[in-house]
């Protein structure tokens, strides 16, 4: 299980990614925090073009993106050739975003996830190891 954290969100997910940084160092893991760093508007494309490379450059970290729908930022990290950022919305999807695609990001809703169901999806992500077999080669598509 991964023991560092690469976070960033937009000003719709500012208060999210606050209480998730609070849950995640409760829980004794190390959060890098990439901003936005209050609620004053800010384009959600800067900070997740920000965590993407970020993670590519520290890819043992797993990231966690907010925005307000959760499909801003995962527009802009998926744009990036090894990154693997999965919008979630139930447990279901963080499962099966590690399980089957070894997705080395999350991406959440501020808007329609609550606190406690952002929590239930990252820690359902974590717990899930990931399949490989079939599954490798279909994401080694992804990059070429």
């Amino acid at each position: 299980m991964p023991k560092k954290f690469a976070i960033a969100s937009d000003h719709a997910g500012f208060k999210r990614k606050q209480e998730i940084i609070e849950y995640l160092k409760n829980q004794g893991f190390e959060v890098n925090d990439l901003g936005t760093k209050n609620e004053s508007s800010v384009s959600y494309a800067v900070f997740g073009k920000k965590l993407a490379n970020f993670l590519l450059e520290n890819p043992e970290q797993v990231g966690i993106a907010i925005c307000g729908t959760g499909l801003g930022m995962s527009y802009a990290l998926n744009r990036f050739k090894k990154i693997r950022a999965a919008r979630v919305t139930s447990e279901n999807d963080a499962c099966l975003a590690k399980l089957h695609n070894n997705a080395n990001a999350i991406v959440l809703s501020s808007r329609f996830n609550s606190k406690d169901e952002s929590i239930s999806f990252i820690q359902k992500f974590l717990e899930t190891e990931y399949e490989g077999g079939r599954h490798q080669e279909r994401i080694d598509e992804l990059d070429k």
